[in-house]
């Protein structure tokens, strides 16, 4: 997977932008439960971090996701003449 910051283009492997991406969605609905937001019902006696196995679900839809949006966005090579190889 390619990523661009300003003019570079730098590679990330997929699974690992995956894994990150999901892992800040479950951060992001801890703080949403522990802030009030929303409940599951094993927190409704008292707050208690979102299950782990819950990584797995958001690992999943961003493989979906990718999937759906690659048949419809074919990719496309980056510039060579933005990546960092060429910048000297």
């Amino acid at each position: 997977m390619h990523f661009r910051v300003h003019k570079l283009t730098l590679r990330m492997p997929v699974l690992l932008t995956f894994v990150l991406v999901a892992f800040f969605i479950w951060i992001a609905e801890d703080i949403g439960t522990v802030t009030g937001a929303w409940l599951y019902p094993s927190q409704i006696d008292g707050w208690e971090m979102v299950p782990a196995t819950k990584l797995v679900a958001w690992f999943l839809l961003m493989m979906i996701s990718v999937v759906l949006v690659t048949f419809i966005y074919p990719p496309k090579p980056p510039d060579e003449a933005r990546s960092p190889d060429n910048l000297s």
